[in-house]
């Protein structure tokens, strides 16, 4: 509906992990049309990327392995907290809003 396409790109970045190097595949999708075209091989190597792991010491049986890979040069997410977490957080929240409000109204 918007005249653009979507690709898959798909990179192997190589880093440093607990003094060894180590690899990973990253995968993600870019929009392009004739005005904005894909990146080019040269922009995608160019481009740095933001590795951030778990070192080994570090790691438990709910995270043994966790890596993650950002674009931006930065962390995007909240470490050790997953989605559900934060989405539970936020509707206990608002129910404990919604009774402390039904209760000052009790009182009024």
């Amino acid at each position: 509906m918007s005249g653009k396409a979507v690709g898959s790109i798909r990179i192997v970045l190589s880093y440093k992990r607990d003094g060894l190097t180590d690899s990973l595949e990253y995968n993600f999708s870019e929009a392009y049309s004739n005005k904005e075209p894909l990146p080019s091989e040269e922009e995608l190597k160019s481009a740095t990327y933001y590795v951030r792991y778990v070192p080994k010491e570090k790691t438990n049986k709910n995270i043994p392995d966790w890596v993650m890979v950002s674009k931006k040069g930065e962390f995007e997410e909240f470490y050790g907290i997953s989605t559900f977490t934060q989405m539970f957080t936020f509707i206990l929240l608002g129910i404990m809003v919604r009774m402390f409000a039904r209760k000052n109204q009790a009182t009024l």
